[in-house]
């Protein structure tokens, strides 16, 4: 399920969407820091700084910018959710081995944690392509009609034009 390769995407949406999300979770923890008047300190700086480096790995190894052609709504949400438990787990664990969990407030760390993969997974919806397909592919219409074949039994189906072989019948 894991996979390191940060070569595999190389589309330029693809990374510029990683990095958003990097920013969207660190951007939404300092608007809760303000937003709750929980006064900012070395420790927050330190934080923010831990949290955009794991959810750069994390999100890039849980393949959350692999083609979604196919998926469901709820298999990515389940994606965005164990890379983002992951990252909460680190952290947690950070907070465990370093006993500075005192330097945080927790309201904030709760709300955070809990409702960021949501804004993540809203985020994905809302610029996902409307056709549903990867924004590295694009599907061709009448096809038919640009074949060699297609081509072929247009010109031969004409009544103005007369072709030798099955297509002029």
């Amino acid at each position: 399920m894991l996979s390191i390769n940060l070569r595999e995407q190389s589309s330029l949406i693809a990374r510029f969407l990683h990095l958003f999300d990097c920013f969207l979770a660190i951007g939404y923890l300092s608007l809760l820091v303000f937003w709750y008047r929980v006064p900012w300190s070395p420790y927050y700086t330190r934080l923010v700084t831990i949290t955009f480096i794991l959810c750069f790995i994390s999100f890039q190894s849980f393949q959350l910018y692999r083609s979604w052609r196919g998926w469901k709504y709820v298999l990515e949400f389940l994606v965005i959710f164990k890379a983002w438990v992951a990252v909460i787990g680190l952290l947690l664990f950070y907070f465990f081995v370093f006993k500075i969990s005192i330097a945080y407030s927790r309201v904030v760390i709760l709300i955070w944690s809990i409702s960021t993969p949501a804004i993540i997974f809203v985020v994905h919806v809302v610029s996902e392509n409307p056709c549903g397909s990867s924004a590295k592919t694009a599907k061709m219409c009448g096809g038919r009609l640009l074949s060699v074949r297609g081509i072929w039994v247009s010109i031969c189906s004409s009544r103005w034009v007369a072709c030798p072989g099955p297509a002029s019948r």
